[in-house]
């Protein structure tokens, strides 16, 4: 029996009497408008459901489509009118780049970027749009590079279909706010991640051929890098590696968790890791990127041990595989801790009434604050965010995941904790309450944090509450709009 037919062979078969009613039972026919037409058997159909998106609209199935537009919807609008994602894929270039090269990629000629070379490619040639850039591109999509069109994948860019249409129907202020949306949406997913990630895999592939790899294996390596080191991922290649990991290890524990998590990836399961996290593939990227470091750190220092003392491997194509594939990892940590640390060493000594110490940059990496830098007036600012999650991970697991929650789950746990947020460091969930001992309610501020953009939010409070002034409110909103948020009060009051 085949597996996929169209209606009309199916009609033939039907007719022919050759098969059963049983038989044919089993075929089924598609949900997806690419495969209208056509019908596959139970045993092929899941599979590839699995790689159509297919949106249930009716019965039941119409509510959790609608948590899922909803919970994208509001993500869009949370980050409007704030660089978070353009800053952190600028330190993203610094670790991957190096100072001198994020510079040259963020600025235009005219500013001093855009000068000297990536590798041997002129930055001139990384311009959008030109024919330089699509032919560079081109190659490095077939290595598995995820360039171009960034802005529609909804996993790095929730809420774009969905919010869009409701702004047109705004008129002018509706137009105008999708044209600011466009603005952020161009400079960030465009100029600065296409541009920054093509350079990165022109470098980076250099790099491994010179160390011994061939061609096509320093291509797909350095794609697979530089898809982690600035977000947006293949998530077909991860899930392969994921299923191999599983294949191999079927016995052990992470193997199992390696199988149940590719079982969960492909295109018409993974969009539900929207209604979970508020940022799935940025969370997954910056674990991936820190992660291999240290996993690949065993297998990488046994083959250099090999080479350098017992003269082995020095011929061997996948050992100098993996050597070089693990020193774009190394060198991009080594990277994000040396430049980081310097970064807060220089604000430490402008800002804050303490000196930089070997102590105090040590409780800046693995201090209860890890992550935080202290601006010396009660208040701090995150630096280096991609660097710091996976050590927040390792410290604190509740508490990180439950931060990184989407919109809808995490508004439900403050409600039922009665939190207009909490933090579960301590393993309790402490924070303010929605509604006071005294029946003070705060459910209005609660529910209008949740629609307000981030950028947005201090100037909101200092209208509503007595944590600051309107001039502070708007100094705060402008480093929001920067992608360097303030917490704190000067009180010395985290909030």
């Amino acid at each position: 029996m085949p597996a996929v037919t169209t209606q009309a062979e199916f009609e033939v078969m039907r007719d022919s009497g050759r098969y059963t009613k049983q038989e044919l039972a089993h075929y089924k026919s598609f949900n997806h408008p690419a495969l209208n037409g056509y019908m596959a058997h139970n045993n092929v159909k899941n599979i590839l459901d699995d790689f159509f998106v297919v949106a249930g609209k009716e019965g039941l199935g119409a509510i959790p489509e609608g948590l899922l537009k909803v919970s994208n919807g509001l993500k869009r609008v949370f980050v409007f009118g704030s660089l978070f994602h353009s800053q952190a894929l600028l330190m993203s270039a610094v670790y991957a780049l190096g100072p001198l090269g994020a510079i040259k990629g963020a600025l235009p000629k005219s500013m001093g970027g855009a000068r000297g070379k990536t590798g041997s490619v002129e930055w001139l040639k990384l311009q959008l749009g030109t024919q330089d850039f699509y032919n560079l591109a081109s190659q490095a999509i077939k290595d598995g590079l995820q360039v171009v069109n960034i802005r529609k994948q909804e996993l790095v860019n929730p809420g774009k279909p969905d919010i869009d249409p409701l702004l047109d129907l705004l008129g002018p202020s509706g137009r105008i706010a999708r044209k600011g949306f466009d603005a952020i949406d161009t400079l960030t997913w465009e100029y600065l991640h296409d541009r920054f990630k093509l350079a990165t895999y022109l470098r980076h592939k250099e790099r491994a051929m010179k160390r011994g790899m061939s061609e096509d294996v320093a291509g797909k390596r350095a794609a697979k890098f530089a898809n982690d080191a600035f977000g947006s991922l293949d998530f077909n290649d991860f899930s392969a590696s994921l299923f191999e990991h599983a294949a191999k290890n079927p016995d052990r524990w992470t193997g199992r968790m390696a199988d149940t998590i590719a079982q969960g990836l492909p295109a018409n399961k993974r969009r539900w890791l929207n209604l979970f996290l508020f940022a799935p593939d940025w969370t997954i990227s910056n674990i991936r990127i820190i992660g291999k470091t240290f996993t690949g750190a065993a297998p990488a220092s046994k083959i250099f041990y090999q080479k350098m003392l017992e003269g082995k491997n020095w011929n061997d194509p996948k050992a100098q595989e993996i050597l070089a594939a693990w020193q774009m990892y190394a060198g991009y940590t080594a990277r994000a801790g040396m430049y980081t640390s310097a970064l807060w060493w220089g604000i430490t000594s402008i800002f804050s009434d303490e000196e930089p110490t070997a102590e105090g940059l040590w409780d800046f990496w693995f201090g209860e604050n890890s992550g935080k830098l202290d601006l010396g007036d009660g208040t701090s600012v995150v630096i280096s965010k991609q660097i710091a999650e996976p050590i927040h991970f390792l410290q604190h697991f509740q508490h990180t995941l439950s931060n990184k929650g989407a919109v809808i789950p995490k508004t439900m746990l403050e409600a039922f904790y009665n939190k207009q947020w909490f933090s579960l460091k301590e393993g309790m969930p402490l924070g303010p309450r929605i509604v006071d001992e005294d029946g003070t309610s705060h459910v209005g501020k609660w529910l209008l944090g949740k629609v307000v953009p981030i950028s947005v939010k201090p100037i909101l409070q200092a209208v509503t509450t007595d944590d600051w002034d309107l001039p502070e409110g708007f100094l705060r909103a402008g480093q929001g709009f920067l992608g360097f948020p303030r917490y704190g009060k000067k009180d010395g009051y985290d909030n």
